[in-house]
Formats: C-alpha cells, sequence, structure tokens
C-alpha cells in the first residue's frame, strides 16, 4: 500500500528548519504508519519520473537510501546543490552541501527512497548531537559514510525551479526548438488545472514568435519568446519579450516588457518600459500592482505588491 503525506508543522510550532527537520517533525505521523520505504519528494522540480524504477532498485541493492541523481542543466550553478560522488558500481562515496568548489558533476535531485528504520535512527543520532536542518548537511553524509547508500541516474529532462531565475529558465525550456520535456506527450502528458474562459482573440496587430499564449486573452501587440497566463490583455503596439505572465495582466498600449516575470493581475500603464537595461538580471513585479504610464522599471528591480511603483 503507498500513502501520500504532505509535511506540516507539529506541535513544536514555527516553521522547520529545513527539509530533514521537517520529515523529523512528522516522525509520530510515520511511525504510525511504519513503512518498509519512504519516498521523499520536493515540490517544486520538474521532470518525468516513473518512481516505481526507483523503488526496485533501491529493494534490488537493500540500499539505506537510494539517491537520484542527474547532471546539472546548462546555466546552473554546482554550489546550489548536493553534489555526490560514486564509484563504477554506482555506490555513494561522498556527498558535499552546496560546495564551493564542487568534486563532481553530478547533483541530488531531491528524489530520494530510505529504508524507514534506518531512516528514524540517523534522524535520532543526527537530533541528539546537532540541530537538524536539510538532507545535505548533516543526515546524507551520515547515511552515505556508512557505506549503503546508492545513486539511481535520471538521464531525462530535470530542473530545480526553486528560485525566481531557474523558475524563468523552466519556463522558457519549453519554448526551446531542443526541448527535452514535452507537456502534450500523449504517453505521458503533464495537465494542469484549465481556466474556464473564451479561445484567445487574436488582433490583426498582432505578432508572434515562439510563445505560449493560454485561453481568455485578447492580443494586439507583440510577444516574443514568452509566455502569457489566461486573461491578459496586450494592447497594440505593446511588446513583451522573453517573459512570463501570470493571469489577467493587462499591458497597455506602447509598453515593453522584457526579460520578466509578471504577478497575477498588474497592469502595466502606457508607454511604460519594464525590464530595460545593462543588467541580465531577472525583473519581477508582485500581484495587483499597477505601474503608472511613462514609468521605467530597470532591469533587475523587484516590485512587491505592498508596495507598488507609481
Amino acid at each position: 500500500m503507498i500513502s501520500i503525506l504532505f509535511l506540516k508543522d507539529d506541535d513544536r510550532g514555527g516553521f522547520s528548519k529545513g527539509n530533514a527537520d521537517a520529515i523529523y517533525r512528522q516522525r509520530r505521523l510515520l511511525n504510525e504508519f511504519s513503512p518498509d520505504l519512504l519516498l521523499v519528494l520536493s515540490a517544486d522540480h520538474v521532470y518525468k519520473l516513473d518512481y516505481r524504477d526507483v523503488i526496485d532498485f533501491h529493494k534490488e541493492h537493500q540500499a539505506d537510501v537510494t539517491i537520484v541523481t542527474t547532471k546539472v542543466p546548462e546555466g546552473d550553478s554546482l554550489s546550489r546543490f548536493g553534489v555526490v560522488q560514486v564509484n563504477d558500481e554506482g555506490r555513494v562515496v561522498n556527498f558535499e552541501y552546496k560546495p564551493k568548489q564542487p568534486k563532481s558533476d553530478l547533483v541530488a535531485t531531491e528524489i530520494f527512497v530510505f529504508n524507514f528504520p534506518k531512516l528514524m535512527t540517523a534522524l535520532d543520532h543526527v537530533a541528539n548531537n546537532t540541530e537538524l536542518k536539510d538532507y545535505g548537511e548533516d543526515l546524507l553524509p551520515a547515511l552515505v559514510q556508512e557505506g549503503n547508500s546508492w545513486e539511481f541516474r535520471l538521464n531525462s529532462y530535470w530542473r530545480d525551479a526553486g528560485i525566481p531565475e531557474s523558475y524563468w529558465k523552466a519556463n522558457m525550456d519549453l519554448l526551446s526548438s531542443k526541448k527535452e520535456l514535452h507537456l502534450d506527450d500523449p504517453e505521458w502528458p503533464i495537465l494542469t488545472h484549465s481556466t474556464q474562459c473564451l479561445p484567445t482573440h487574436i488582433l490583426d496587430s498582432a505578432r508572434f514568435e515562439n510563445s505560449l499564449i493560454s485561453p481568455g486573452c485578447i492580443i494586439g501587440g507583440t510577444i516574443i519568446r514568452s509566455i502569457v497566463g489566461p486573461g491578459c490583455v496586450v494592447d497594440r503596439g505593446a511588446t513583451i519579450r522573453d517573459s512570463i505572465l501570470f493571469d489577467e495582466v493587462h499591458v497597455e498600449e506602447d509598453a515593453v516588457i522584457v526579460r520578466s516575470i509578471i504577478d497575477e493581475k498588474v497592469v502595466i500603464g502606457k508607454r511604460a518600459t519594464i525590464g530595460l537595461g545593462e543588467k541580465k538580471e531577472l525583473t519581477m513585479i508582485g500581484t495587483k500592482v499597477k505601474i503608472s504610464q511613462g514609468s521605467n522599471i530597470a532591469a533587475g528591480e523587484r516590485i512587491h505588491a505592498e508596495k507598488p511603483k507609481d
């Protein structure tokens, strides 16, 4: 039997100090189920993987922990991840958490299968000797040191979308001519909630280049290498390039948006410019912000919802 549990705070209150601490806080609930194996996943990664394959591999090797590994996508820093070293047979021989000078280009995808009793023993040991935080700080190095940790290699698409820059890259990957992830693969589709609205209305002034447009939009401007959410309005003369628009954004006439993430229900006033400048950093506009006509929001700026910029 498979039971799916979502982590939540325990009676200690406050937020967990990391993902290992989050699991430890659920130990009473987990012990009620007393599983043989515990499959632990992160919710902010994009990939396709049949977990049955990983579980079968774990059982075959009678591992304490099986770490799903992959090569870092182009443009991502190895120092953001747990870096794994393995021997010729696939046994994990070293684990470094966010090292400044990585010794390998192989990283943990934060997909793990644990032997449950072994995990609980290791968590108790770490909690009694130091402060539990993330898996990679003490828990995984301790398990690896015992010599029965194995890697399961993921050779297909994987992207950690946990920070704005990588979230933007994951979306841009969907527009790549060499894309590895196909949402509409009939053999393995990735479906999400569909908004009930009319088809998008394309005006005669509209121009598109390699973009994804959701239903319910009215498009009169130019959209290049961008993703536009449901219910957006892009007026005539407006230009959107290399950007992500969430739901119900209104981009007024002659406004320009470049390399930005625009949250839902934002209004970009006429002739406003968003994301222009020499910096390559993303520009982000928070939900329901109204950008006044003619405003200039430079590349790399962050406009929060609670502090709209006039």
